[in-house]
């Protein structure tokens, strides 16, 4: 069977938001704001069927809208007592979204609201030594083309298919930082985070008995995650300083998902954990005359991402600098980025009876020159200002990995 098929997909965003700020003369600082926003995704399926006298529309052919608005309120309040930072606030999310595929007038409707609660203590004992708490409630939407339930073919045997029922997942971040002299940083954080939106490798069984691979999102599992993380500068010798980072962690996926391999849905059991490591080293070197260069990488250990055990993966990078060019008015930089091309993925996904082998492979390397000249004197830099459709922005794309 030949298809051919035209899949247009438009998505508006509408967003206003208002912000107070106010600082007392006792040093109590309140930040306070509203924001609201609309979206609307409109997506089709225009497949069509090849037959002996041409082509004719084909069933799968679809209409999704999707309708969200969200009306959020925030108050913070900070405050400096002594040896004390103090830090609290509340955000509050009113969130209504509508799904509707066309052909058929079915819908989902969602309306909920949800709190989320942050709340910040540093202490300082001395010059040298700090601690900070930190506690906060978060949530991740879906993007809006996962929600989009249309089937896009991969080949004869798999496609992907949104999920018009996935919610938000939410977490509880927990965060205890210790900084020594303002430089060696040690950190203990630990998150759980409900209703994981997750990517999975489900199978079907198709017109023929034969077995269909598909992707999809949905909220499948709770995930938790717990690290231990170092960062320090270390000066070896005048003229090369070292910035190093470590980070010690485990992941731990656990829940359920929905298998219709046999004809039925079946409920089958999830439960992935796994310990890791990330090693991060920045190298810079002052060579003299206006010359720098500097020597980078980093290295993450076999990992668990989503339902995926992804081996080892790393990156070095190079860069050569000179300045005072031109009596100081012109600066040169060379670099390269990844030129062994070490940056590639490659993944495991074992659950049920789904046994998939993922190797991804790009070509990550870049190469660059960079001149910069000043004409004059710039006392004023320009200031980067927040768009009220930035977050709306990011989930634009599809995918959550």
């Amino acid at each position: 069977m030949y298809l051919r098929g035209h899949l247009p997909s438009e998505i508006n965003i509408y967003s206003l938001k208002s912000d107070f700020v106010k600082t007392y003369k006792s040093g109590l600082r309140i930040e306070a704001g509203v924001k609201v926003s609309y979206v609307k995704s409109d997506n089709r399926v225009n497949y069509e069927r090849k037959v002996p006298n041409g082509w004719v529309p084909d069933s799968r052919n679809n209409h999704f809208i999707y309708d969200e608005n969200i009306n959020a309120a925030y108050i913070n309040a900070s405050k400096q007592l002594k040896k004390w930072t103090l830090q609290g606030g509340l955000r509050m999310e009113n969130t209504n979204t509508k799904g509707t595929q066309v052909i058929d007038n079915s819908s989902v409707k969602r309306n909920y609201v949800s709190l989320f609660p942050t709340a910040f203590a540093s202490y300082a004992f001395n010059d040298k030594n700090s601690l900070t708490l930190s506690v906060s409630r978060r949530l991740q939407r879906p993007n809006y083309q996962d929600l989009n339930p249309f089937t896009f073919f991969l080949d004869s045997l798999s496609y992907r298919q949104g999920n018009p029922y996935l919610t938000p997942q939410f977490s509880y971040n927990y965060e205890l930082i210790h900084s020594y002299n303002g430089k060696l940083i040690t950190t203990l954080n630990y998150s759980k985070t409900t209703d994981v939106i997750s990517n999975i490798i489900n199978r079907n069984r198709g017109a023929n008995n034969e077995i269909i691979g598909f992707l999809t999102s949905d909220n499948i599992a709770s995930f938790t995650n717990m690290g231990l993380a170092i960062s320090a500068p270390v000066k070896i010798a005048k003229w090369w300083n070292v910035n190093l980072y470590g980070n010690l962690y485990r992941n731990h996926y656990e829940g359920t998902y929905i298998s219709n391999e046999t004809g039925s849905p079946e409920v089958v059991a999830l439960d992935i954990a796994f310990t890791s490591f990330t090693v991060n080293v920045a190298n810079s070197f002052t060579i003299g005359k206006g010359w720098s260069a500097e020597l980078s990488g980093w290295y993450r250990y076999k990992t668990v991402e989503q339902l995926n055990l992804a081996f080892p993966m790393g990156q070095l990078n190079f860069g050569l600098a000179k300045n005072n060019l031109l009596k100081g008015r012109m600066s040169l930089r060379l670099n390269a980025r990844d030129p062994f091309n070490w940056q590639y993925y490659r993944g495991l996904t074992q659950y049920g009876t789904v046994d998939f082998n993922l190797n991804n492979r790009w070509d990550n390397r870049q190469y660059g020159i960079n001149i910069t000249y000043r004409f004059g004197t710039q006392q004023n830099q320009a200031r980067r200002r927040s768009s009220a459709t930035e977050e709306e922005q990011r989930r634009v794309g599809s995918g959550n990995g």
